[in-house]
C-alpha cells in the first residue's frame, strides 16, 4: 500500500436510500463506455440510481475511457457530465490499475471512483442525508513515498498454443513472446520479441481405377519470429521525437529476415494532457528497410535494401455522442518511384439521437510494393493453408451496422439467469 499524504475517500450509500426513494424520483444515470466497464456489477452496486439506456434521458452521464498504461494495466478517465438540473456541472476523475489486478479489484476501483464522483451531484439534493462518508484515520508512523525498485520497467513473458486434431487432419499453433516496456511522461520505451509457428496437415483418401485405396497428404507450416523496439522522447505538449527498429522473419511472406530502422518525429495538434479525449497526431519517419528472402522475388533477387520515407495522420475523438478514430498514411521508396503503399482506416461509433446507434469500421490499402518480397514461384497448397501469400494491388476490410432501441428507458435490473446458455 502506498503511504502517501492522501486520503482514501470511501462512500457508502445506505440501504435506507434505496428503500425510501421511489424509483421515479431517483437520479437517472447513463454509462458511456468506450470498452468493457462491468455494467452488470456497476448497476448492482449503484442500485439506488436508475440506469437508462440512452444518454439523452440521463441526469448524469459518465464517459468512461480506458487506455493501456506503462505498467501493463489500464488508466481510466471518468468524465461526469451533468444534464437537466445538473447542466454545466462537469467533473473528471482518474485512476489506474496494475497488470496483476484481478477483475474483482478493477471493478471495485471503478465503483469506488464512480461513487466519489457522483456524490458531488447528490450533496445538494434531498438525498444528501442518505449518504455516509468514512475517512480512514491516518497512520501514526510518518508517511513515506516508496521508490520504485524497478524504475518503471515492466517485463511480460508469455505464450499460448492451440491444437485441433481429427482422423485425417491436424493443426496446431504456438506463440511465445517477451515484452519489455518503460513508460514515463517524458520518455517511453517499448520492445517486444516473439516466435510463432502454425502447422496444418490434411490426408485425403482416394480409390484408383483398379479399386486400390491410396492416400495423399498435404501439409504446410508457417513459422516466424519478430523483435521490435520503440523509443519516444516528449519534447512539449505537442512535440515528440524518437526512433523505431524492427527485425523479423516469416515463411508465409517469403522473408528469411526483414529489418527496418527509422527515426521519427510527431506533432499533436491537441495538447497531450487531453489525449484521452482528443488526439490528432502527424508523424513523419525516414529510414532503411532490408529484406533477405527465402526464394528469389520477381526481380530475381534474394536481397533487397531500400531507403524510404513515411507520413501518417492519426485522429482519435471520444465524446459523449460517441467516438471517431481514423488514420491515413503511406510510405514510398526513394530509388523506385513506382513502389509505394497507401493505407487508410476509419471507425465510427455514433449515438446520433435517442435510441439510435451507428457503427462503422473500414480500412483499405493500395499496394504497389510487394515486388521486393513476393516470391517468383507460388505454392498453391501453401497459400490455401495459410503458409503463403498471393500478390495483390489492394486490400479492403470493414464492417458496420445500425440499431434503434425504443421502449422503457430504465435499465437498472440485473438478471443473469440462463445467461451464456446455447439454444
Amino acid at each position: 500500500m502506498k503511504k502517501n499524504f492522501f486520503f482514501l475517500l470511501f462512500l457508502s450509500f445506505t440501504n435506507s436510500f434505496a428503500q425510501k426513494a421511489d424509483s421515479v424520483e431517483r437520479l437517472k444515470l447513463f454509462l458511456n463506455c468506450t470498452s468493457w466497464c462491468f455494467e452488470d456489477y456497476v448497476r448492482t452496486e449503484l442500485s439506488f440510481f436508475d440506469f437508462v439506456r440512452d444518454r439523452f434521458q440521463a441526469d448524469i452521464q459518465v464517459l468512461i475511457i480506458g487506455q493501456e498504461n506503462g505498467a501493463g494495466g489500464s488508466s481510466y478517465t471518468l468524465t461526469f457530465i451533468g444534464q437537466n438540473q445538473f447542466k454545466n456541472r462537469n467533473d473528471t476523475l482518474k485512476f489506474s490499475t496494475k497488470q496483476a489486478d484481478t477483475e474483482d479489484m478493477i471493478r471495485g476501483q471503478l465503483v469506488k471512483n464512480l461513487k466519489l464522483g457522483l456524490v458531488a451531484y447528490l450533496k445538494n439534493t434531498e438525498w444528501a442525508n442518505q449518504i455516509s462518508i468514512d475517512l480512514p484515520k491516518r497512520a501514526t508512523e510518518k508517511a513515506l513515498i516508496q521508490k520504485d525498485k524497478w524504475d518503471y520497467w515492466v517485463f511480460t513473458p508469455g505464450g499460448w498454443g492451440s491444437l485441433n486434431a481429427e482422423t485425417n487432419s491436424l493443426s496446431y499453433s504456438i506463440d511465445l513472446y517477451f515484452d519489455i516496456n518503460r513508460t514515463k511522461p517524458e520518455l517511453k520505451v517499448q520492445s517486444s520479441f516473439g516466435y510463432s509457428t502454425n502447422f496444418s496437415k490434411f490426408t485425403f483418401e482416394s480409390t484408383d481405377d483398379d479399386g486400390n485405396i491410396y492416400s495423399e497428404t498435404i501439409k504446410a507450416k508457417n513459422e516466424g519470429h519478430y523483435g521490435n523496439a520503440l523509443v519516444v522522447k516528449s519534447l512539449s505538449e505537442h512535440w515528440a521525437m524518437g526512433g523505431y527498429a524492427q527485425n523479423g522473419s516469416s515463411v508465409r511472406s517469403n522473408l528469411r529476415l526483414s529489418s527496418t530502422i527509422a527515426p521519427a518525429i510527431e506533432y499533436n495538434i491537441f495538447p497531450n494532457s487531453i489525449n484521452t479525449q482528443k488526439q490528432f497526431r502527424l508523424i513523419a519517419q525516414a529510414g532503411y528497410r532490408l529484406w533477405h528472402l527465402r526464394s528469389i522475388n520477381e526481380r530475381d533477387n534474394l536481397l533487397e535494401l531500400e531507403p524510404y520515407y513515411r507520413f501518417d495522420a492519426i485522429l482519435s475523438l471520444v465524446q459523449p455522442w460517441g467516438s471517431i478514430g481514423g488514420q491515413i498514411g503511406g510510405h514510398h521508396y526513394f530509388r523506385n518511384q513506382d513502389t509505394y503503399r497507401f493505407t487508410g482506416r476509419i471507425n465510427i461509433n455514433w449515438r446520433a439521437f435517442e435510441g439510435f446507434n451507428f457503427n462503422l469500421n473500414l480500412g483499405a490499402s493500395y499496394v504497389q510494393d510487394q515486388i521486393f518480397f513476393l516470391p517468383k514461384d507460388i505454392n498453391r497448397n501453401n497459400v490455401l493453408l495459410g503458409a503463403g501469400i498471393l500478390g495483390t494491388n489492394f486490400t479492403l476490410w470493414g464492417w458496420g451496422g445500425i440499431s434503434y432501441t425504443f421502449g422503457s428507458i430504465n435499465n437498472s435490473v440485473v438478471n443473469p439467469r440462463f445467461g451464456g446458455i446455447y439454444f
